[in-house]
């Protein structure tokens, strides 16, 4: 850092210690000294983990930093952060807690001949004078900083004062409300940091076993970003280096029988899992090596699951359910019971479908797994719209989208915004804009699995609206084409459901397209679309006593 005098504009915070005189007198100099080396020891480690700097320590005060030497709006949230976590932390050790003021303003930045950072100007000296009307539990804050995030955090003027010669709004944050926030933006840093963490030594690094472990663990931040082509060179190079029957083999190829689900190869994918199962059944077996199975097994069940064998992919989750509880790896549970919670969906267990993703939803946000959490959200959406509860599915939509954002996950992206087309389409006849925007995502990661899905919902909203019947029905031809080659029941299904609509839609015959779907429910027990079916071929009334008739508000209303 060159030596130097500048102004900039930066995040100015001071911290003071309520009580502390009291405290003081309470105890001899050589404690009080102690104490304080400690809680300036956590005020200085949390400051830098939220990348902000301590400038000074001013008796029993702190002065500090944030956006030196690049500012972002991430500095902003992190300032606040670092009062609640320092609080936190004070509370728990010492019984004590910190009144904070923060403003943001142009200060003059002296860099000296060894690089420590010194601070002066009247900005520095505001935030300091301010502090005496903050409180322990919330954080005082300027105008000036406030404006940069009152989209995010509302408060009600605190109170006007005159600093300076001039009138002056202060703002109050509440510190136990931004809780949440804190921890998902940490993890959020988190993340981030582990992924560059991963390139780096993939990159970098000449040891073989750090090398594959970044390799296996950057694949997976890959292929969630559809970043397909890259995750599978470095499948590729990984798979050279592994052992025949090893665990290193193992996970290489469960990690490629993934970004095969992902990316429509079913048969593909399930060979890749038959080989690593082999290995399981020769290798020793360990905790780690029981964790991978479990996850092998949870693949089996998703390809199960897109051939439409519901009863073999609903064995799978819940025997990974069991032996996950068993080997006290409860954390991993959360991806089961989505997958079981879908599986229920498919075959008209609505009530078991929600009870999954409830509990699912509960455990990922009690172990702040948010990167997991848009998978559960919108599934869990695509549940509450078919029982009509549109008002619970926008919400969980509105939480997916920021989570799917910040961590740039543009697979679930492609599902987002196909749900939320869903969601409109049920509520006002809309949705067209939302699959559009879907479809351009598949387009630009290459990704032609959810096609005809996608394809599915435009249709069904064109014949809604009975809008280009030949585009229509092009559509779906192209939709039940890929589908068919993916050899994938689910979207194979939704596709003549929409070919079934737009018959019934635009007057034309259905009687044998409904013939086809009713043998289909009956051999796969694929009851999700039993109502749309019913209403538009009329089926007996075994059928018509399904318990999934209880639940249906979409398609069926629209007919």
């Amino acid at each position: 850092m060159n030596e130097g005098s500048f102004k900039k504009d930066l995040i100015l915070l001071f911290g003071d210690i309520t009580g502390f005189t009291r405290l003081s007198e309470e105890r001899k100099s050589e404690e009080v000294f102690l104490m304080l080396k400690e809680i300036y020891k956590i005020c200085e480690l949390i400051i830098k983990s939220k990348k902000g700097k301590i400038i000074s320590y001013i008796g029993d005060a702190i002065f500090a930093i944030f956006g030196f030497p690049e500012i972002s709006l991430r500095d902003f949230e992190n300032s606040i952060f670092s009062c609640f976590e320092i609080n936190k932390n004070l509370k728990k050790n010492f019984n004590i807690s910190m009144k904070f003021s923060i403003h943001f303003g142009k200060v003059q930045v002296i860099i000296d001949e060894i690089g420590e950072i010194n601070i002066k100007g009247k900005e520095a000296d505001f935030v300091k004078d301010i502090n005496k009307f903050s409180s322990q539990e919330k954080v005082l804050v300027s105008e000036n900083f406030y404006k940069i995030l009152k989209n995010k955090y509302h408060s009600a003027p605190l109170k006007k004062i005159n600093l300076y010669g001039k009138n002056l709004y202060l703002y109050e944050i509440d510190l136990k409300k931004i809780e949440m926030e804190n921890i998902y933006v940490s993890s959020l840093i988190e993340i981030e940091e582990k992924k560059e963490k991963y390139l780096e030594l993939y990159q970098t690094s000449h040891n073989p076993e750090e090398i594959f472990e970044a390799g296996i663990n950057l694949i997976y931040f890959l292929i969630r970003e559809g970043k397909f082509f890259t995750a599978y060179k470095i499948i590729e190079e990984l798979m050279k280096e592994t052992k025949d029957k090893s665990i290193e083999r193992m996970r290489v190829l469960h990690s490629r029988a993934w970004l095969y689900y992902i990316t429509g190869k079913i048969n593909e994918g399930k060979k890749e899992i038959e080989e690593a199962l082999k290995i399981y059944e020769v290798i020793e077996k360990n905790k780690g090596v029981l964790k991978i199975f479990l996850n092998t097994l949870n693949i089996s069940g998703l390809l199960s699951y897109r051939k439409g064998d519901y009863f073999s992919a609903k064995n799978y989750y819940t025997e990974c359910i069991k032996m996950a509880k068993n080997i006290e790896e409860e954390k991993i549970i959360t991806h089961f019971l989505t997958n079981l919670g879908n599986t229920y969906f498919q075959m008209g267990e609505f009530l078991k479908s929600e009870s999954c993703h409830r509990f699912s939803y509960k455990l990922k946000k009690e172990n702040k797994r948010f990167i997991d959490l848009p998978a559960t959200f919108i599934s869990y959406s695509n549940l509450l719209i078919e029982m009509g509860k549109l008002e619970e599915a926008e919400r969980l939509l509105g939480e997916s989208e920021k989570i799917i954002k910040d961590y740039s996950l543009q697979i679930m992206e492609i599902y987002y915004y196909y749900t939320l087309g869903n969601l409109l389409f049920s509520k006002e006849n809309g949705g067209i804009e939302e699959y559009q925007k879907s479809l351009s995502i598949c387009s630009k990661i290459d990704n032609n699995f959810p096609v005809p899905m996608i394809l599915s919902g435009i249709a069904i909203y064109n014949s809604y609206h009975l809008k280009d019947k030949e585009k229509t029905f092009k559509m779906i031809e192209k939709a039940i084409s890929i589908s068919s080659e993916q050899n994938n029941f689910e979207y194979y299904i939704l596709s003549n459901l929409a070919l079934l609509y737009a018959l019934y839609r635009f007057n034309e015959n259905c009687d044998d397209l409904f013939s086809k779907l009713s043998k289909l429910i009956y051999e796969k027990g694929h009851f999700r679309f039993l109502p749309e079916i019913e209403k538009m071929g009329k089926l007996d009334k075994k059928f018509k006593e399904n318990k999934v008739f209880k639940y249906k508000r979409n398609l069926i209303i629209k007919i």
